[in-house]
């Protein structure tokens, strides 16, 4: 008996192990215990689909309106997380997609910093990144004192589409119709060069 007890004592070690490390990981269901494991690479695109059907199922309940209550606390326990992930993980190109695509859709000025990393853009690698992120700058609330700061990146971003491909003319009309939404005397002067040197 207590040789079976020896032979099996550390496999039932190991189990105890892997359970307690599976005990750890956060319910599918918690937003913030969701958004707590994005910096893990492993555990990060299960945590994107879960913060995903979460975002789309709370959104739904309240009948699509970004300012009830539990929308609100869904981006207060997700918004930064996600951000930072994003910021810290530009290698993750697929991961970023997704995580752009539910900043786009929780809209968030705290999404700032991702956003404009993202129009870091490089070719063939992650333009679509920065569409996504021209898109969610046209459609959320930039305090007024980071719109210079918006309104530069955009620009250069745009200056930096020089190609005839069907991702830069996309680029092109995502960065214009930002800065056209920005309704900022810098956002007007650079609409104003691009057309005058269209015109040229």
């Amino acid at each position: 008996m207590a040789k079976r007890v020896q032979r099996f004592g550390p496999s039932a070690l190991l189990l105890g192990v892997a359970l307690g490390l599976s005990a750890c990981h956060a319910s599918p269901d918690d937003p913030a215990g969701q958004a707590g494991e994005l910096a893990d690479p492993v555990r990060r695109e299960f945590a994107l689909g879960n913060l995903t059907r979460l975002y789309g199922k709370v959104l739904t309940e309240q009948k699509s309106d970004r300012n009830a209550t539990p929308v609100k606390q869904f981006a207060d326990v997700t918004v930064e997380k996600l951000t930072q992930t994003y910021v810290d993980h530009p290698e993750d190109t697929r991961g970023g997609e997704i995580i752009l695509s539910l900043l786009f859709e929780i809209r968030d000025p705290r999404s700032l910093p991702a956003l404009l990393k993202a129009l870091e853009w490089r070719t063939e690698v992650n333009e679509e990144h920065a569409i996504t992120a021209a898109r969610t700058l046209a459609v959320i609330a930039i305090p007024g004192g980071q719109k210079a700061a918006v309104v530069t990146k955009i620009a250069g971003a745009l200056d930096r589409v020089s190609g005839k491909r069907p991702v830069d003319n996309r680029m092109r009309i995502e960065f214009l119709r930002a800065l056209g939404e920005l309704n900022d005397p810098a956002a007007a002067e650079v609409l104003t060069k691009v057309a005058l040197r269209q015109s040229e």
